[in-house]
């Protein structure tokens, strides 16, 4: 697999759980709008399950674009 395509691929997922993630949590909010919507047992397992992909994804999208995380790094402190 071309690496562009693998970043891309984590990218997309790392959108998606985050969406997940997102939309779960503001249902589990206290709100007045949710306020009354009892979270699930499902809905709670979606909302924990997609916060761990999406911790997983994110550490493979560090690890895939490492070298030009450090290479920025060393630009940026460099430049002093």
């Amino acid at each position: 697999m071309n690496r562009n395509t693998a970043k891309y691929i984590v990218d997309v997922g790392m959108g998606i759980s985050f969406l997940f993630v997102f939309l779960t949590g503001l249902m589990k909010w206290p709100t007045k709008a949710y306020g009354r919507m009892k979270p699930t047992y499902e809905m709670k397992l979606i909302h924990d399950y997609s916060g761990i992909i999406l911790g997983l994804l994110v550490c493979v999208h560090l690890i895939l674009n490492g070298r030009w995380i450090l290479a920025m790094t060393k630009n940026i402190y460099h430049k002093k």
